[in-house]
């Protein structure tokens, strides 16, 4: 039955998870010069599977093409981009990627998807 049977658990069976570093938000506080900065927990890795947004969706999806976006899809209840809070962080082959945008499905599936945008090389938290 759908929703209810985790549907990134069951296509992890025909599709290659990847561990990536996580890092999840956690608040933020002003810096001495006035600037919020976000605070992030201890990484961990976790199960995913990410994918690139191809280029061809940006101007549907209201993306910056300036910019490198992926969708990563993971269970785990993950927190995005809004007002007064920064998404969690993850780490993909080196690049730090933040998330902007989730589909929340973890209270009813166990799993989250959400479109994440690249903001650096290394960890920014």
């Amino acid at each position: 039955m759908i929703p209810g049977i985790n549907l990134l658990n069951v296509a992890s069976t025909v599709i290659s998870l990847i561990n990536v570093d996580y890092y999840p938000w956690v608040s933020r506080t002003k810096d001495a010069v006035g600037n919020w900065v976000a605070t992030y927990g201890d990484s961990f890795p976790l199960r995913s599977s990410v994918q690139p947004v191809p280029r061809n969706k940006y101007a549907f999806l209201g993306l910056d093409f300036q910019k490198k976006y992926v969708k990563i899809f993971i269970p785990y209840n993950s927190i995005d981009l809004s007002r007064d809070v920064s998404g969690d962080q993850f780490i993909y082959k080196g690049e730090t990627f933040v998330f902007e945008s989730n589909t929340e499905w973890f209270s009813m599936d166990g799993w989250n998807s959400a479109y994440a945008v690249k903001v650096g090389g290394t960890f920014n938290g």
